[in-house]
Order: C-alpha cells, then structure tokens, then sequence
C-alpha cells in the first residue's frame, strides 16, 4: 500500500501499483530515483506528486488545459514548491509525466511554471541559511532534481532553471536585464568558493558555454573563488554520481580536481568567452581589470587588445540599438545626452553631455509694442524624473546657465570645453525632430491690430479678439488688475454709477477725473497723443489717493496696496509706463522728504516721467554695440499724487494739477461709490467696444477739432500747452457723453447740459493752473531772490552818481551793482553766486543755467545789449566795470525792495 511504501510522502497517496492509475505513478517515482534522490531528501525539500483538482492547478500555474485536453486527465506531476528565506512559498515548479507537447512547439515540455512566473533559482532551507556565510562553499547547477541530489550529500547548492536563468531579464541586450536575480545578489560571494557543475554538455554547446563563462565573470568581479568540475560519463551531475559506488568520495574527488579559471579558458572558446566578457564588464572597478587581464593571459593575447575589442563592440552595438535621427547625438538608456566623438583611429565612441534630456515645446515671439523679442518653454528630464517647465529667454539660451537656475542639481552637464555648445545644438536638433508650437504673446495693455482687427489689450486678453495671449508683470496680474470683462453687461445701470462718482465731491476735482479716465483709451488712437499727465494735489489724508484708486476701477480690481510709488526708480516706473498703453498709469505719493537727496531724487523721478510722458519719448540709451537700445515711453495716461508740486514751469506746463483741501470729498458718498466700483469695468469694456466700432471716424473728428480749437483758445496762458490739455479732456468728454447716448440710454438734452458743464469746468481749472504756472516763473524767482537778499541787508546796490550813500540794501552788504532812474547795472558774478548760495541753503536749485537767464531777460526786453554784447562795460566814478544792464520802467523788476529806487 502506498503509506507503507519508503516513498510514502512523495506519492502523496497515489499506489504505484494501482491498474488504473499505477503506470503514471510508477513514471513519476521511477525519474526521482534514477536520480538518485532519498526518500529523506524529498520530504525535507517538500517534493511530491500533485494531488488536488483543477481549480487547484489553475490557481498554481494560471492553466489547467493544454490544447483544450485537462492537463490532470493524462498526466502525473511531480511538485516542486520554491521556498524564500522564511520558509514560505513562493511560487510552484512541476515535471509532468509523461513530458508535455504543445501543438506550436518542436521540444517536450519537461517542466512547467506559472504563467508570469519569473524563473527565479531553486533554493532550498538549508542554502538559504547560510547566504552569508561567506566561508562556505557552493554549488551552482540546472534544474531542481541536480540541486536537491548535491545538498543530499552534504553540499550547499542553488539549481538555474536553466543556464541563462542566473540573470533577472530575458533581453540580455539590455542593461537593466544583465543583474543576477535579486534571490542570488543577497548572497554573499567575496571569497566564497563556488561549483559551477553545468552538464557536461557544456564542451560541445557553445551556448551552453556563453552562459557558463558569463556567470563565472559576473561572480569574479563579486569577489567569487571559481572552481569549475569536469566528469565523463554522464550528461548531469545527479547522473555521474547515480553511476559511482561511492557518491560521496566522488563527490570530494570532482571538487578537489576541479578546474580554476585560469584552467578553464582556452582559445578554442575565444567567441564565447569575448561575448562573455562584454556582457559582463562595465563597472571599471579593480575585479574586473584584473578579470581582463586574466583572459587576456589565457588567450595569448594583450589586455589593451582585449580591452579596445570590448570597447568597440559595445560602441557597435550602442549605436545599432539607439535612433541615429539625431546623429551625432544619442539619447542613452538612462535618459542622458550623448555625442558620437570620431578618434584618431576612425573609430567613433559615445561621449556623455549631460544625465538629462531637454526639448524646446514653445517659441514664444514676445511684442511689447517697442521691440519684440523671444523666449523658449523647455521641457526636460531623466530617465526616472521629469523637471518642471522652463521658460528662457532666447538671450540666456545659448550659455545653458538657465539649466541649473531652473533645475537644479538633478540636472548635471558634464564638463569639457565645447560640451555646452553640443549640448545646446543637441537640444535644437532634438526640437526640431518634434513639434514646436509658435505664438506671439503681447506685453502690453491698449490697442493693437492684430491679424488686420483691432483690439484692445488687458491682463485677462483682448476685447474684440478671441485667442490672443497676453501677458504682463505679475504686479499688474494680482487681484485682476487691468481685466476688464470682454462683454459689457448692465449698461444702464453702469451709467447711474458713474453720474454718482461725480457727485462723490468738487466739481473742478471729478469732472477733469472722469474725462481722463475716458481720455486714457484714446491715448494710442489720437495724432499727436496727449501730451500731459494728471497731477492729484493735496494735503495728507485729503483723500487724493482714493480718489486715484477709484479712477483706476474702470481698469479691473485695483487698491491701494501695491502701488507705484516714488520709492521706485525711474527706470522701474518707466517700464511699467511703456507696459501701461491706453490705460491708466497711476505713481503715487510724492511726498516731502526730511533728507535733501532724497527729496532731489524724487524730484528728478517725477521730472522725468512728467517730462517723458510731456514729450512722448525716452532716455536714449546705447547697447554694449554701440546700435541705440529701445527706450520705454510712457504710452498711457499717467496718474500723480503727492503733498508737493515740481518746481519747473516747463514742467508744470506738461501737468493738469488738480487741488484736493479738506472737506472737498463727501466720504460717505465715496464709500458708496466705491461699493458701486465692480460696475465701472463694463462700462469701460461698453466705451472700448464703441470706440472700436468708429475708430477711424474718431481720428478724424479730432483732427478737425484740435485745428478749430487751436484757433480760438479760451483760455490766455503763458504756455501754449494748457490751451492744448483742454482740447483733449474736451474731446474725451464728448465722447464718453456720446457714447453714454448710443450704449446707455442718456436723453441728448442731458448729454448737452453736461457737456456745456465740463467744459467751463475744465476752463476754470485750466486758468487756475496757468496761475500756478506764472507763479513759477524762474526769471520772476531770480528777481525775487535777489530782492530778498537786499531786504535782508546781505547785498547792496550803490547809487551810480551819489554811491554808497543812496545804497539799496545793508551797510554791510555785499556789493552786486549800481542803479539809477532807469537802469540796474548788475555785477554778474557775485549776484549769481549770491543767488547760487541763496538757494544750497534752501535746499533747492536755480531750474536755468546762467545763459539761459540772460536769453531769457533779452527776450523779454529787460536785459539792454549793445553790439550783440549782454555783457558790456559801464563807466562808474573813475573805474570801468562790465556790468548787465537792466531796464527798469513800470515792470521794474525790483519794484518790492525797500529803499529809494
């Protein structure tokens, strides 16, 4: 019976001697023990026949049909089960009795595994507990009956399934697949003596011993101690020692012969041995120069030639493997770039660029409106991690420093003097093997043409465009400032919020305030564009700056945080005025400053965008080529707030000043109106979108209004500027009532009222600048500087005919002229050093030079020339003196000072 048979645990209950079943069973006990193999060594590595149904197979091997036919049905197994370090099992081999064919394979199946099943070594308990024992020795064989008859005799061994079963991949090609099974890596082999006992096939198949030369150099340069048994007489190593009277004694006779590696090679075997070899190295490390020139000593040859053979095979067979698209460059298996770099023999070898790859996806044209520049998205990576987009400008491509900027250390190119140069072609080359996307993004705000359509630029797009991109600083993206919605909504509605702003407080302050705001779109349309800037004046906490953030709502969501100030240099708020095209540019804050240069440097800042924005123009400036930089210049309307107004007359004379005193603003009408302000952007998208529709008949009434209107100014002003201020807030009042009349519904009678209103509140605050401009007449300043320092007895004006006792001035003043009825004879150094010294200590500056004073006095008739001379001598008492002659008349224009003149 079967439980009393001595291999009671490997039939598992089948009777060999049933007349049923008994032949398969007698086949499957017969292999077992012509292999030699102990009922003791079968029970310990659990191995014995399948007994169980279908299902159970299924779940073992994922199959249970061959070719349709129940695979238990004709068929005895032998059960193998693979154990892990634990104990536990891992997965299930079995050899089927009779062998197996399939109807697509020439060769028997002779033993079976799970589908998916990776074909990792056999390895029983007792091996596994001593893969670090470093002192024990080793076998390493085929197949699992091999292996359990080597460990019946007192040997530790490991069983391939096959040969080339020691690695972890099938594709032997690929680096990744050339690592031993993670099962044989937790091995320890530094000096551990290792059996390899393939069958003895090995001398006539030279697959076979590809297999066996490359485990054995795999295990050299691990620190292994080789040792390769050679017997005759049998195929397998279980079938040599079935053969010997003395297992055991054989046994210790094979290992003691054993060959070492020196022995092993020979030059009958130099194909599978330099195929072994190649696939082997590549770690450079001390075992395996030492493996090479082991080789190259058994093969006769140098180990330089082996080296260089190696070398070139692998460059060869890189380059078959990789997309010579790109030729010259590579990208290897570790996502790196590489070269092909030609030696001096011919040959080509593959040089490393870089660990990482990198594409150009967009070519973005920027236009600013100035100048249009470009800048490229990058995309890169390695193989295991993908970088984040990067965006260069095309200025900053070539030198490759955006790589680390952007990248940081994972990204690493290698050195070398042209490395950067071939990296970077690469990554061009590479580009344009993919698709690149080309676009124009703008970076500015206001009108553009773009495809022959007009539109209008903001943060958030255009208005009267789809698809174009816009992009601008980030200051001007947060909070959705300068978005304006690209359709208007509640227009009727919009207009009641904006007849409300005007009753927030002053006429003379809103009326101007809501005609500019208008007027700002226009900036880019009108010829010649306005030529001043709205300037908001008043004391601290007079509102001026609310007043400005509310103008500044029909552009988008702004506040008071992050305004431009005068904090910021005049480059940055010149920058920021060219990006500010038709719209509103709002510098806030002039305030006094306790520190002399800094109240001169804002002063300058301030002269400088009035002046710029005055003149259309900028600072010229020239690149390092000597060919002329593009200058930013203000193509908007711009905004000022401040405590203090610029001094200079030419200056002022580019302005609307508009005064702010307490009690001007009805603050809870402003608060009101500010809770209203999330309407005042359609009203502007409503306004642009009707500008758009008239464009050019807009150019047109214009042109022919400045020319009537310059033809009979209404208001008498010493520069011909303000009377021009006036046409444009004119114009862009008429067309916001217009178009409140076609977009909102405003009665045309309501439309009149309003406009006669503007415009005599323009006048009025056009008069009251061009006194404040008078005011700041510097030929009057240096008149009334000098009357002062008489008044104040520092400077004295002798009588020409009586001296020093008719003197104008102190006693003890310095002397700086004489006069008499008609005339001030002036000494024009010391009074213009007297007025120079004045002025240091005032902390200010005289705005003309001294020529241009004189030209000044000549042309308005003061200053007396003779021969083309306004210098010229005068005889007083008995010396000669070069004096500036002075007239004095009704306008003397030291009328004020005390004394007899």
């Amino acid at each position: 019976m079967a439980d009393q048979h001595p291999y009671h645990f490997f039939l598992n209950g089948f009777d060999p001697d049933s007349e049923t079943t008994g032949e398969l069973t007698r086949l499957a006990l017969a292999d077992v023990q012509r292999s030699g193999l102990s009922p003791e060594t079968l029970e310990r590595a659990q191995v014995k026949l399948f007994k169980g149904g279908t299902e159970l197979l299924k779940k073992r091997l994922r199959f249970a049909h061959v070719d349709g036919n129940p695979l238990l049905r004709a068929h005895r197994l032998i059960e193998f089960p693979h154990l892990d370090g634990k104990g536990n099992v891992t997965r299930y081999e079995y050899k089927p009795f009779p062998s197996l064919h399939f109807k697509n394979e020439k060769e028997p199946r002779r033993y079976l595994q799970g589908k998916g099943d990776e074909p990792t070594p056999y390895i029983v308990p007792d091996v596994w507990a001593a893969k670090d024992k470093g002192n024990k020795p080793l076998w390493i064989t085929e197949g699992v009956k091999k292996t359990l008859k080597l460990v019946q005799h007192g040997r530790l061994s490991v069983g391939l399934s096959g040969v080339w079963n020691f690695r972890s991949g099938k594709d032997r090609h690929d680096q990744d697949n050339k690592q031993l099974w993670r099962e044989l890596e937790g091995f320890r082999w530094t000096g551990r003596t290792v059996y390899i006992g393939f069958d003895s096939d090995l001398w006539t198949n030279p697959q076979v011993r590809f297999a066996l030369y490359e485990l054995a150099f795999t295990l050299y340069q691990r620190g292994a101690l080789l040792r390769f048994p050679v017997w005759h007489g049998a195929k397998g190593i279980d079938d040599f020692l079935v053969l010997r009277d003395d297992p055991d004694q054989a046994l210790t006779e094979l290992e003691s012969t054993a060959k070492d590696l020196e022995g092993l090679l020979c030059t009958d075997h130099r194909n599978e041995i330099m195929g072994a070899l190649y696939r082997s190295t590549g770690t450079q490390g001390v075992n395996e120069r030492t493996l090479i020139d082991k080789v190259a000593k058994g093969l006769g040859q140098k180990a330089k030639d082996i080296k260089n053979d190696i070398a070139r095979q692998r460059h060869n067979e890189l380059k078959q493997a990789v997309d010579l698209t790109l030729y010259p460059y590579f990208i290897n298996d570790t996502g790196g770039v590489c070269r092909w770099r030609r030696e001096r023999d011919g040959t080509e070898v593959p040089f490393e660029l870089s660990n990482f790859t990198a594409r150009i996806v967009e070519d973005v044209s920027l236009d600013s409106g100035l100048e249009v520049t470009r800048r490229f998205t990058i995309e890169g990576g390695t193989k295991d991690k993908t970088f984040t987009r990067a965006s260069v400008r095309t200025t900053e491509f070539l030198n490759l420093n955006w790589v680390v900027n952007n990248w940081g250390n994972d990204a690493i190119i290698r050195a070398g003097q042209s490395t950067k140069d071939y990296l970077r072609e690469f990554i061009q080359i590479h580009s344009n093997h993919n698709s690149v996307k080309r676009r124009t993004v703008y970076g500015h705000t206001g009108w553009r043409q773009v495809d022959g359509t007009w539109c209008y630029l903001m943060a958030n797009g255009a208005i009267g465009a789809d698809g174009v991109d816009v992009e601008l600083p980030h200051e001007f993206m947060e909070t959705g400032r300068y978005c304006l919605p690209k359709n208007a909504e509640n227009e009727k509605e919009v207009l009641d919020a904006i007849f409300s702003f005007l009753d927030i407080g002053k006429a003379e302050i809103f009326f101007p305030a809501l005609s500019y705001v208008f007027l700002s779109p226009l900036t880019g349309l009108l010829d010649p564009m306005p030529s001043f800037s709205f300037y908001l004046y008043g004391e601290r906490d007079s509102l001026k700056t609310s007043v400005a953030v509310l103008m500044l709502a029909f552009f988008g969501k702004h506040s008071r945080a992050g305004l431009s100030n005068f904090d910021s240099t005049a480059n940055a708020i010149m920058h920021r005025s060219a990006i500010l095209k038709d719209t509103l540019f709002l510098v806030d804050d002039l305030y006094p400053s306790s520190q002399q240069k800094e109240a001169q440097r804002k002063e300058t800042v301030a002269q400088l965008l009035i002046r710029a924005c005055g003149n259309r123009t900028g600072r010229g400036r020239l690149n390092p080529d000597s060919t002329e930089k593009i200058s930013p210049i203000p193509r908007g309307m711009v905004i000022i707030t401040g405590e203090e107004i610029p001094g200079l007359q030419s200056t002022l004379s580019r302005l609307i000043t508009i005064e702010f005193a307490q009690g001007d603003i009805n603050t809870k009408k402003l608060t009101e109106v500010q809770k209203q302000a999330g309407l005042f952007p359609h009203a502007m998208s409503s306004y642009i979108l009707w500008l758009r529709d008239r464009i050019a008949s807009i150019q047109a009434d214009f042109e022919t209004e400045l020319y009537e209107s310059r033809k009979g100014s209404v208001v008498e002003s010493t520069s011909r500027k303000i009377p021009e201020h006036l046409i444009y807030l004119h114009f862009a009042w008429k067309m916001f009532l217009q178009w409140a009349v076609e977009r909102c519904g405003l009665k045309e009678a309501l439309r009149d009222e309003f406009f006669a209103i503007g415009r005599e509140i323009f006048t009025r605050v056009a008069e009251r600048h061009t006194r404040r401009i008078e005011g700041e007449d510097p030929v009057k300043m240096f008149f009334e500087i000098v009357g002062a320092l008489l008044t104040q007895g520092k400077l004295r004006l002798d009588h020409r005919d009586s001296g020093y006792a008719g003197r104008l001035g102190g006693d003890s003043g310095e002397l700086v002229g004489w006069y008499d009825k008609e005339h001030y004879y002036l000494l024009p150094v010391p009074l213009w050093h007297a007025v120079q010294t004045y002025l240091r200590y005032e902390g200010g500056h005289f705005p003309f030079s001294k020529t241009t004073l004189y030209e000044t006095l000549e042309r308005r008739g003061i200053l007396e020339t003779r021969g083309g001379k306004r210098e010229y001598t005068q005889r007083f008492g008995d010396r000669t003196i070069r004096v500036l002659t002075l007239k004095r008349g009704k306008d003397d224009p030291l009328q004020d000072t005390e004394g007899e003149m």
